[in-house]
């Protein structure tokens, strides 16, 4: 499956991209189009700043649950979560969402998916690059990086499609 994500406010060129390269190629007001194999495109979804920073908790959320022991997942990293959510509903000022990011990069050394977590809060508030670094380190957490991106892939165009 390809497709194509154009940028809206800037000028970049358009990418292309298959599934498993979608979560680490999205960008803040950009629009994602499938390819089909006649050449005609169809619009997936409209990405803003908000939907990005979700699916980059979402990710990092995903690799806690299922790439890390239960027993053994730093609470500092859960928190950030918790905290970067808030933040994306007006329930937590910046300084909360900053001071939840620094703990959760504290934790972020000892794995992967606590890096995800880190990333995915610092996103709340920061960098757009933040938000890749979160898809990315949420594939690291995984035994098999490229199915975990390709969940990724599928996981935005569900989210897409049930809107």
């Amino acid at each position: 499956m390809k497709f194509k994500i154009i940028h809206l406010d800037s000028a970049k060129e358009s990418i292309t991209c298959n599934l498993s390269e979608l979560s680490q190629k999205l960008s803040p007001n950009s629009e994602i189009l499938r390819f089909f194999d006649n050449g005609s495109l169809e619009a997936i979804g409209f990405v803003s700043q908000e939907t990005l920073v979700g699916f980059a908790i979402d990710f990092a959320q995903y690799a806690l649950d299922n790439y890390c022991s239960k027993d053994k997942v730093d609470s500092r990293s859960t928190e950030a979560l918790i905290v970067a959510r808030r933040y994306l509903k007006k329930q937590a000022s910046l300084q909360e969402v900053e001071a939840a990011a620094n703990a959760a990069y504290a934790a972020a050394a000892a794995n992967a998916a606590y890096a995800a977590a880190a990333n995915a809060a610092y996103a709340a508030y920061a960098a757009n690059a933040a938000t890749y670094t979160a898809a990315a380190y949420a594939a690291y957490a995984a035994e098999n990086k490229l199915d975990e991106q390709n969940r990724q892939g599928n996981f935005i165009i569900s989210f897409f499609q049930g809107e």
